[in-house]
C-alpha cells in the first residue's frame, strides 16, 4: 500500500527535529557542564594580603592544617590534583548534588568523576578563605608516612597563592603578594591551552617532541613517558607504592635521568618511574634538589637551585642505615635493629668523618645500598651501578 507523500514527509520532520533537539540538549549540557566546572576550579575569595609559611623537612609531603568551624584537619597539599578534595566523613561541607558528573583530573592526574561540594570558610592563620568547592570522596587508603588526610588541597585552592618550595630551607610557603624579588629571574609561562588550571608548561623535548611537564607534590619519585629517549639504565622494583599511579601491586620499570636542566635548576641522576602516560611528572624527588616558585595567580614557574647547600639536613638512606646531613657534617640519624652495625657497636649519633668520590646528590637517587664490614671500620658502600665509596665511622 502507497502511503501519502504528506504522512512521510511529516514522520520525516519530526524525525529531524527530534535528531536536532537532542543534538541541542547534549551541547547545552555541555555548555553547562563547562560553566560548571569554570566555578567548581576558581578558587574562590580570599579575605587579604598574606604571606605564609609551612615547614617542610626532607622525605616529608607538603601538608597544612586548616581550622574550619574551629576544628582542626589535616590537608595535604598536592600540585597534581586539579580540585581539592575533601573525605566523605568530614563535618566541613555543603554537597551540591547537582553537580554530580563532571569529569576532574585527580590525584597525579587522574581523572574521576565526583560529587562535589562547598567548603566552609576556611581559616589559614590569619586569612580567611572562602567559597572553595571540592571534590567528595573517601580518603581512608590514602596513608603516607603512617599519617591519614582529611583532604587534599587541589590547584583550584592554589589559584589563590604563589606556591614557593624549598626543601633546602625546610619551608614551604603560600602568597598572593607579587613582590619585585619575586619577579626577577627567568620564568617558564604555563600552557595556555590548559583548562583554567594546571601547571603544564614545556621546557624539554625528546627527539624533537616537546614534553609536557607538570609538578606533582603528590608522587614520592617523577614519572616518564616510557619511550623517553632520555632515560638509561632500566631496572625493576617490586616494592614502590606510589600515590595516584594506577598500577599499584605491579612491579615497577624504573629507570635514571642523568642530567636534568629545567630553568636555572640541574638535578643528576633522577631515578624515574615509566608510564604510559604521555607526560612528565616531576615529584618530590626532583622537588628535594631544586628551589621551585610556581605563581599560579599569572599562569608562570621558575626553577633554582638551592640557595646554600651546606645549611641544610639532608637525609640519605641505605639498605642498613640512615645517615643524615647537616652543618656538623655526616651523622648516623637511624639503624635497623638486626644490622651488622648494630652488632660491630655502631650507634646512633656515631660521626661519619669522610665521604670519598660521592657526591651528596648522587646519595638521594640511589635506590639500593650493600654496606661491607670490615675489621678496620671501613665499610664499602657498592650501588646498582658497582660504584664503590669508603667511609669511616668514628664514635664521638
Amino acid at each position: 500500500m502507497i502511503q501519502p507523500k504528506g504522512k512521510s514527509i511529516l514522520i520525516i520532520s519530526i524525525l529531524v527535529s527530534l535528531i536536532i533537539n537532542s543534538c541541542s540538549r547534549a551541547t547545552n549540557n555541555e555548555e553547562k557542564n563547562d560553566d560548571i566546572k569554570k566555578r567548581l576550579l576558581s578558587g574562590g575569595s580570599i579575605s587579604t594580603s598574606c604571606y605564609l609559611d609551612f615547614p617542610l623537612n626532607t622525605g616529608e609531603p607538603l601538608q597544612i592544617k586548616l581550622n574550619i568551624n574551629n576544628k582542626s584537619y589535616l590537608f595535604l597539599l598536592d600540585t597534581g590534583s586539579e580540585i581539592t578534595i575533601i573525605s566523605k566523613n568530614a563535618k566541613c561541607f555543603t554537597l551540591e548534588p547537582e553537580k554530580t558528573n563532571i569529569l576532574t583530573k585527580g590525584i597525579a592526574g587522574n581523572s574521576q568523576k565526583n560529587s562535589f561540594a562547598k567548603l566552609d570558610p576556611i581559616q589559614l592563620k590569619d586569612v580567611v578563605i572562602e567559597d572553595v568547592y571540592c571534590a567528595v570522596t573517601d580518603l581512608s587508603h590514602i596513608e603516607i608516612n603512617g599519617l591519614k588526610y582529611d583532604g587534599i588541597l587541589g590547584e583550584n585552592f592554589l589559584s589563590n597563592f604563589i606556591l614557593t618550595i624549598d626543601y633546602s630551607r625546610k619551608k614551604f610557603t603560600l602568597t598572593n603578594i607579587q613582590s619585585d624579588n619575586l619577579n626577577k629571574g627567568d620564568f617558564i609561562p604555563f600552557d595556555k591551552n590548559e583548562f583554567i588550571s594546571g601547571n603544564h608548561f614545556y621546557a624539554i623535548s625528546d627527539n624533537g617532541k616537546d614534553i609536557p611537564i607538570f609538578i606533582d607534590t603528590g608522587i614520592d619519585l617523577s614519572c616518564t613517558p616510557d619511550s623517553f629517549n632520555l632515560i638509561n639504565h632500566s631496572f625493576y622494583n617490586n616494592h614502590l607504592e606510589l600515590l595516584g599511579i594506577n598500577n599499584i601491586g605491579i612491579p615497577y620499570e624504573l629507570g635514571k635521568v642523568e642530567n636534568l636542566t629545567i630553568g636555572n635548576a640541574l638535578v643528576n641522576d633522577l631515578t624515574v618511574v615509566k608510564t604510559n602516560k604521555d607526560r612528565f611528572l616531576l615529584g618530590r624527588d626532583f622537588l628535594e634538589r631544586s628551589k621551585v616558585e610556581i605563581d599560579y595567580i599569572t599562569k608562570r614557574i621558575r626553577f633554582d637551585k638551592f640557595m646554600d647547600q651546606n645549611t641544610f639536613t639532608q637525609v640519605v638512606h641505605f639498605s642498613e642505615i640512615v645517615i643524615e646531613k647537616n652543618s656538623l657534617g655526616f651523622i648516623i640519624k637511624e639503624i635497623w635493629d638486626k644490622s651488622k652495625l648494630v652488632q660491630k657497636g655502631i650507634r646512633v649519633g656515631d660521626h661519619i668523618k669522610e665521604i670519598n668520590n660521592i657526591s651528596l646528590s648522587e646519595f638521594q637517587s640511589v635506590i639500593d645500598l650493600y654496606i661491607t664490614l670490615t675489621d678496620s671500620r671501613i665499610y664499602s658502600i657498592t650501588y646498582e651501578r658497582e660504584e664503590e665509596v669508603s667511609i669511616e665511622i668514628k664514635n664521638l
